[in-house]
């Protein structure tokens, strides 16, 4: 259990809540399918206009604290760039991972990283150098992800339905201008990179430090038994009344 390691002696012990952090790829497609339209009644079959493909897609790194706080978006788009692509992971995290902690001075230095069990994630190579700089990995098993990982809780499905809006004006804008049988265009990058970023800006700390209490992350108050003062006086009562007698 993960809370247990919050507890006094645990390796989380002191942890603050900025230092709680979860981490989650999430795919967005260009074209935002719409699962409803309007149609005449009893009509035999019902068209849902679009592009005509759907396989354009981005990912999305959404990364948040227990606190509250939200670190920057990192879109990864598919490409076919010139230059050289590292792909060795243990070449890439002394660029990034190793990088980052030296420009957070005075931080604590534990910290908590939650991920799914995606393949880049349970690399040994990557769970060591997470250790070396005091960051305990910890993988949420698979077909839990639903109920356990902060992200997919309350995070996620929020920031899609907020892009989905967006492209649905969008693409009314853009259904006025051109024929009625005519394909709806594919958004560029540049239509919706602010999509997402808007999705981003609109999630609240307070709901993200909702999703982590409802899951049960955090430290758990422990209470010391109460002391009941009146056995005590009980005992005095007892040893006054045998010197008596």
């Amino acid at each position: 259990m993960v809370n247990e390691r919050f507890r006094p002696g645990g390796t989380l012990e002191g942890t603050p809540p900025s230092m709680i952090v979860n981490m989650d790829e999430m795919a967005v497609h260009y074209e935002q399918t719409a699962t409803t339209t309007i149609a005449s009644t009893n009509s035999s079959s019902v068209a849902i206009r679009g592009s005509g493909s759907n396989s354009q897609r981005l990912t999305a790194c959404i990364t948040c604290a227990q606190d509250g706080t939200k670190l920057p978006l990192f879109l990864v788009f598919k490409a076919k760039p010139r230059g050289t692509i590292e792909k060795k992971l243990d070449k890439l995290l002394p660029l990034v991972v190793l990088a980052a902690p030296k420009k957070m001075d005075g931080c604590n230095p534990s910290s908590l990283l939650l991920l799914d069990e995606f393949k880049s994630h349970i690399q040994p190579v990557f769970g060591r150098q997470l250790s070396d700089l005091g960051t305990d990995l910890n993988i949420i098993p698979g077909g839990y992800t639903s109920v356990l990982q902060p992200c997919d809780v309350g995070v996620n499905k929020p920031i899609k339905e907020a892009v989905r809006a967006q492209y649905d004006d969008w693409a009314a804008e853009k259904m006025a201008t051109i024929p009625p049988d005519a394909n709806v265009p594919v958004p560029k990058r540049e239509d919706i990179v602010p999509w997402i970023v808007r999705a981003w800006d609109g999630i609240t700390e307070q709901s993200i430090r909702n999703t982590f209490a409802s899951i049960g992350f955090g430290v758990e108050r422990i209470d010391t038994e109460p002391v009941d003062e009146s056995d005590g006086e009980d005992e005095i009562e007892e040893v006054q009344d045998s010197i008596r007698l």
